[in-house]
């Protein structure tokens, strides 16, 4: 099977008397060529064995986002997470949630690191309705997200230094809140600062 995603072609099998869903090989392929931006596998519609992901797009150049182990789709183990530059940002213990390293001790963490967090906020904020008309080509945002978290390393509150507007803010938060996200609470003193800054041109 193929279908097309944000960043390339998805590649995958599925089970035939069931194409809904996948088993085997899993990978997407940039749209600039055939660099896997990702690569993995399911069995029965579950993520198993190694996955690997990169960063792709403006500003990116392919470096590793992260890599590690599914076991019945779930995470398990050891999952090591990049910035866009190449640098192991944390390591962290899917199996016993417990965060080994990390190169920011001393503030609460999103278990992914804030590159990477930063990177997907980028991916998953459209381009405003409002703005899809002739004569207009560019949405800016430049601001800065800060993410309060309570002792149960869930979000208390989030808030923004500058205006986005287009209903992008309330698009963000119901991201950052998604049972999917993963936060550890270490201090409370510090607010998570998580900057947005994107140029789009459509």
């Amino acid at each position: 099977m193929k279908e097309n995603t944000r960043n390339g072609k998805a590649i995958y099998y599925v089970i035939k008397d069931n194409p809904s869903i996948k088993h085997g090989t899993y990978v997407i392929k940039a749209w600039s060529g055939n660099e896997l931006l990702l690569e993995g596998e399911y069995n029965q519609g579950k993520r198993v064995g190694k996955w690997t992901e990169k960063y792709y797009g403006q500003s990116y150049d392919g470096t590793l986002k992260n890599t590690g182990y599914y076991e019945n789709d779930q995470k398990v183990g050891l999952w090591i997470y990049f910035n866009h530059l190449g640098d192991t940002t944390q390591i962290y213990d899917h199996t016993n949630n417990d965060l080994i390293y990390t190169e920011t001790p001393n503030q609460s963490q999103f278990v992914g690191g804030f590159s990477a967090l930063s990177y997907e906020l980028n991916q998953a904020i459209p381009i405003p309705t409002e703005l899809n008309t002739p004569g207009t080509n560019r949405f800016n945002i430049d601001t800065k997200v800060e993410i309060l978290l309570n002792p149960k390393s869930k979000i208390d509150s989030i808030s923004f230094s500058d205006p986005i507007g287009y209903g992008t803010e309330e698009i963000i938060e119901n991201y950052l809140r998604e049972e999917s996200k993963q936060w550890v609470y270490l201090d409370q003193n510090k607010k998570i600062i998580v900057p947005i800054k994107m140029t789009m041109n459509f």
